[in-house]
């Protein structure tokens, strides 16, 4: 007598289906010959057959229509906390990308506050190099007097072009504003 050849684990995992003549032809000619040379795997075939016939003597159970509702109710509660999941992703994803918008406004505002104060309002240094030229001709400023006295020299025009510097106008508005 020659060798037992053993069942591959692809075969066992397709006995059943060989039981119930789901196979194609190939895989049953496969099972076939193994089983006809192969007395360890005619047992196990044989055991097989002996469970499924088993299982025939096992009562019947009718489920009934409240098994039927159940599950059904099941399994819609299910696809509800999925739908209600989703939409509470959608919720915090929505609330995110708000938050996100207005954490981005909010950093463009207070970036244009600092451009604003660092570039348009003058600091205290910026101001004294505007005074420069006021301050380099203060003596002369103060030399004149009063605002009065400038106010009486742009009455009589003295400062104005084409003036031909006629100086007794300017003697009388210096005298008498004085």
């Amino acid at each position: 007598m020659g060798k037992a050849t053993r069942l591959t684990v692809e075969q066992r995992a397709n006995l059943v289906a060989y039981l119930d003549g789901e196979l194609d032809e190939a895989e049953t000619r496969s099972i076939e010959e193994t089983l006809a040379g192969s007395p360890a795997a005619r047992r196990d075939i044989e055991m097989l057959s002996r469970a499924w016939d088993l299982l025939d003597h096992l009562p019947r159970v009718d489920p009934g229509e409240e098994f039927t509702q159940r599950t059904v109710s099941r399994l819609r509660a299910v696809e509800v906390d999925k739908a209600q999941t989703s939409a509470q992703w959608r919720i915090w994803l929505r609330r995110g990308l708000v938050s996100a918008i207005w954490l981005g406004v909010l950093t463009v505002a207070v970036v244009g506050g600092v451009y604003a104060a660092v570039y348009t309002i003058p600091s205290e240094g910026q101001r004294k190099i505007q005074d420069f030229p006021v301050v380099e001709q203060l003596d002369q400023y103060e030399a004149v007097g009063s605002l009065e006295f400038l106010e009486e020299l742009k009455k009589n025009h003295l400062f104005d072009e084409g003036n031909n510097g006629d100086a007794s106008d300017s003697e009388n508005a210096a005298t008498g504003a004085r």
